[in-house]
């Protein structure tokens, strides 16, 4: 049915435009688009966020005990594994809308 990705036999270069309207699709892949952008900013956020210190007076010896065994992982690091996946995810999206309208 299919020879090579999306590729069919017919030469279209999506095969599901023959299921769906080519304006369908295009909602579609803009929908996922926003929920990966949203998803993605709040991930970012989460990771440029600074934890607040706990309080002193109930759980410190808790908060040393905490510190001491789990480590922490360097900061820079920490965003550059943030931010590689949103490069990764709007090279995907480009690749994608590439395969669904190869004339743009």
């Amino acid at each position: 049915m299919l020879q090579s990705g999306l590729q069919s036999r017919t030469g279209s270069p999506c095969y599901f435009s023959h299921i769906m309207s080519p304006v369908l699709l295009d909602v579609i892949f803009w929908i996922s688009v926003a929920c990966c952008a949203v998803a993605q900013l709040f991930i970012l956020r989460a990771v440029f966020t600074v934890v607040a210190q706990p309080p002193s007076d109930t759980a410190d010896a808790t908060a040393r005990a905490t510190r001491s065994t789990v480590p922490m992982p360097k900061r820079t690091l920490e965003i550059a594994w943030a931010i590689l996946p949103s490069f990764l995810l709007a090279a995907a999206f480009v690749a994608a809308w590439r395969q669904m309208h190869p004339s743009s």
